[in-house]
């Protein structure tokens, strides 16, 4: 469900994709994916809009994934220092500053997954459901240094209390993000008449509102959001 062979990162509006030993610089045509939302909330073809929109939400999901098989945490993950490329696909840019899972414990993590995955097919069990239990275990590990860029206003409570952060915390980085985008459209929406959209907009952000729990423990899982993600394109795409 998350496809995991290939780093993207950007810079500005140029994105720098690194893997397999090699590099390229490509241009992000839709800019910030703040913006490119607004623009899928304002496409002609309402359906198309929409669908597009859930889409680059599922491609954060892969993202934020990639950085949790990575071990990499980033304090400033918001949907500014996303950018969307002119096919849709979303990269990551600013992510300087970033924590570190111990080196020791993400290759125990790698080692325990593989072989509960294995496991978990030789008994005729789900194997990507056996691996993400681990790597959830994983995720809720407070990196060995706090990441040093942080956006204040939807920083979580971890970085104030235990001046750390998690794998989890990019769920709640993600929906504080989105939530601020989606509450400042929803009045907008309302006055315009456009009801149908304000009703999507307002059911995308109790999503993003659910991934802001102050414990790090209680915020739900990717798949978990993945599948939230899918039921309400099932309902307004």
């Amino acid at each position: 469900m998350f496809p995991l062979n290939k780093h993207t990162f950007g810079s500005s509006y140029m994105a720098f994709w690194a893997g397999e030993g090699t590099g390229a610089r490509q241009w992000q045509q839709h800019g910030s994916l703040r913006e490119y939302l607004i623009r899928c909330l304002e496409h002609p073809d309402i359906r198309m809009g929409r669908a597009m929109l859930i889409a680059a939400l599922q491609e954060v999901l892969q993202l934020v994934h990639m950085l949790s098989r990575a071990g990499i945490v980033l304090g400033d993950l918001k949907l500014d220092n996303m950018l969307v490329d002119a096919h849709g696909h979303v990269t990551l840019s600013d992510v300087d500053g970033a924590g570190l899972l111990e080196e020791g414990l993400l290759r125990t993590t790698q080692l325990v997954a593989a072989q509960a995955a294995a496991q978990a097919a030789a008994m005729c069990l789900d194997p990507v459901a056996a691996e993400a239990a681990v790597w959830r275990a994983a995720d809720l590990v407070f990196t060995q240094e706090p990441p040093t860029m942080i956006t204040d206003a939807f920083a979580p409570l971890e970085i104030k209390v235990f001046q750390s952060m998690c794998g989890a915390s990019h769920q709640h980085l993600v929906g504080a993000s989105l939530g601020a985008l989606l509450a400042a459209l929803q009045p907008v929406l309302l006055s315009a008449g456009r009801t149908a959209c304000f009703y999507f907009v307002t059911e995308l952000h109790g999503l993003a509102m659910g991934l802001q729990t102050l414990a790090h423990l209680d915020r739900p899982d990717l798949q978990g959001v993945w599948s939230q993600l899918e039921a309400i394109g099932a309902r307004w795409v």
